[in-house]
């Protein structure tokens, strides 16, 4: 049996549509966790459980926040695979089973699929994921919430974390399963159905301010595996945890905050928000002299023997930056992963996106709705994410970046 774990808040309404587009050959069990919801989410599930005896049904009294639904919703079900379907989303036919037979035959690990993006009311683009790598897995999330793991997994790992409340519990699971040994296995087949909207939270929680916050989350929740401490069998090398002296493999090198982060105050003038980049780890970090005035910096980019650290930086002959008087307690980790492999300091500001291409077409809108505004924020975003958040197609965006890199 595989077990469909279906969490629901507010959103009823797409819950007849995920359920009919779970068309397997194989015995499936259909649980509905509805959290907490406060419209008519109620009604639609009790005429699920009533049409579909595969559906079962949970109503929780209060919203406890989608990891908190999608662990209740496992424990709760009884099949050996277990998958996530977000209420909004939908499935291939056969999906499942192309799934499960990759996992059967592969112990101690999970798959996961491309996806279909779905837009008023039709299929588009594919957006294809890359192979499984658990080293740029702690970088980004580079799987999505479909996968398929065995309730074994799930037993091991103790489920999905649910500090994780506000969004990337998906991202946290994917690196806990990693930091266990069940390391992913991409199909590639289009075989999960994700419907973008208003109603879409990764689209409506992906600001930079989210995005500082989930990294802050992630770094400060798997802290070991940041600084190069590996459980035995993990993912990520497979090297044995050997405490704070172990030995760091060069990847893991570059990870930002492996060697702890400081607070940096920017001294520059109110000019907007600048980019300004690491010269050790390539990392973009942005400042401006209001919000974003302090910001949390690898260690490593502080003084560099080129001289093309943070603190290093000059504006004729005045000091860019210093250390900030006051150091948090808790690190708080930067917004942008590494976009560049050498810095100088003509890339201190960042370039307008308007200077590239036409200000005027509907693409350049979309791009400024989305908060990509300058060259680099485009070219270091993955194409994949870009299209999935802005809407425009893949291999536009692939001929952009190629007349603006």
């Amino acid at each position: 049996m595989i077990s469909v774990i279906i969490p629901c808040y507010n959103q009823g309404r797409f819950l007849k549509e995920a359920v009919a587009s779970i068309q397997e050959d194989v015995e499936i069990q259909i649980i509905i966790i509805n959290d907490g919801s406060t419209d008519d989410t109620r009604d639609f599930c009790t005429d699920l459980e009533v049409l579909d005896s595969r559906v079962m049904v949970l109503h929780l009294g209060k919203t406890q926040g989608k990891p908190t639904a999608v662990n209740t919703g496992i424990k709760m079900s009884s099949g050996k695979l277990i998958t996530i379907l977000d209420a909004d989303d939908m499935r291939e036919a056969h999906s499942l089973q192309r799934m499960s037979g990759v996992l059967e035959a592969n112990e101690r690990s999970f798959v996961y699929d491309d996806i279909i993006l779905y837009a008023d009311g039709r299929k588009g683009n594919v957006w294809k994921f890359p192979e499984y790598d658990f080293m740029r897995q702690l970088k980004e999330n580079t799987v999505h919430t479909g996968i398929m793991f065995t309730r074994e997994a799930w037993e091991d790992t103790g489920g999905y974390p649910e500090e994780f409340k506000d969004g990337r519990e998906d991202w946290a699971f994917n690196i806990l399963l990693g930091s266990h040994g069940y390391c992913g296995i991409h199909i590639p087949f289009a075989g999960y159905i994700y419907r973008r909207g208003d109603q879409n939270r990764t689209l409506r929680n992906n600001t930079p301010e989210w995005k500082n916050h989930f990294a802050s989350q992630i770094r400060n929740r798997f802290a070991d595996l940041y600084a190069g401490r590996f459980p035995m069998g993990c993912c990520g090398g497979r090297n044995p945890y050997a405490g704070a002296n172990s030995n760091i493999t060069p990847e893991v090198e570059l990870l930002v905050g492996s060697e702890g982060m400081t607070a940096v105050e920017y001294l520059g003038g109110n000019f907007g928000t600048q980019s300004f980049y690491g010269g050790a780890t390539g990392t973009g970090y942005r400042f401006d002299a209001g919000a974003n005035k302090t910001k949390m910096v690898d260690n490593r980019d502080l003084h560099t023997e080129k001289g093309t650290g943070l603190l290093d930086y000059r504006e004729h002959t005045r000091t860019l930056f210093k250390i900030a008087d006051t150091q948090p307690e808790a690190p708080i980790v930067l917004l942008e992963p590494p976009t560049v492999e050498e810095t100088t300091v003509e890339k201190v500001a960042g370039i307008p996106l308007s200077s590239k291409i036409n200000a005027s077409g509907k693409n350049y809108a979309k791009l400024m709705d989305a908060g990509y505004t300058t060259v680099e924020s485009v070219l270091g975003a993955t194409t994949e994410a870009i299209s999935a958040i802005t809407g425009i197609p893949v291999e536009v965006i692939e001929k952009l970046k190629a007349k603006i890199s």
